[in-house]
């Protein structure tokens, strides 16, 4: 009988070591899932570094990390509705925005895709004019920057306009104190939200 015990006591042995070390992997996933997820938490976007920079027209929305889109309403002038869209991508190559320009009066949607790190321009939007008191019709235009690295790199997007008072020609605060209108005014250091971008390597901006 003795024996007997010995040996159904071996076999149960030998039985539960098999399932107690299944378990214990299975507790082990259980763990290396919970913190992937808690690190993924905690992993900053590209909006979650500019949305407390942006004014308050204006939200940063995007699944994506690595890139977010900044929508704004602008302002009201009149009957005149005036709207900006900018897409912000710092994480591919080269860095570069987007944006789109909206002006209610003239039935105005305008894009203008990948201005590229390493520029600086105004940017004419074709058939968008504002009607000003005193000063009368004046152009659109977005003024936009990108330059620097993905330790600081350096963006500035905004809405503009420019006109002529007495033979002068004058832009921005002159004519309205809804203008200029920026949406990005700052430097921002993007290199950890683009560091896993593609397969762990950084993307090159110029």
């Amino acid at each position: 009988r003795s024996q007997d015990s010995n040996t159904l006591h071996g076999r149960v042995e030998a039985v539960s070591k098999p399932k107690m070390l299944m378990q214990l992997v299975a507790v082990l996933f259980i763990l290396i899932a919970a913190a992937s997820q808690a690190a993924a938490a905690k992993e900053e976007s590209v909006c979650d570094l500019i949305a407390g920079h942006l004014p308050s027209e204006c939200i940063c929305s995007g699944k994506q990390t690595f890139s977010g889109i900044v929508d704004c309403k602008v302002a009201t002038l009149g009957k005149d509705h005036l709207g900006i869209q900018v897409k912000v991508a710092p994480c591919e190559d080269p860095a570069h925005v987007d944006f789109t320009v909206t002006e209610s009066a003239h039935g105005v949607n305008f894009t203008f895709g990948s201005f590229k790190a390493g520029h600086e321009e105004d940017v004419a939007v074709p058939g968008a004019t504002l009607d000003l008191p005193s000063v009368g019709k004046v152009g659109l235009d977005v003024s936009a920057l990108i330059d620097g690295d993905l330790d600081e790199l350096t963006v500035k997007v905004g809405l503009n306009a420019c006109g002529e008072i007495k033979g002068h020609k004058v832009c921005g605060s002159s004519l309205t104190n809804k203008l200029p209108f920026w949406v990005l005014h700052g430097t921002y250091h993007f290199r950890h939200v683009c560091k896993t971008s593609v397969e762990g390597e950084l993307p090159l901006v110029v």
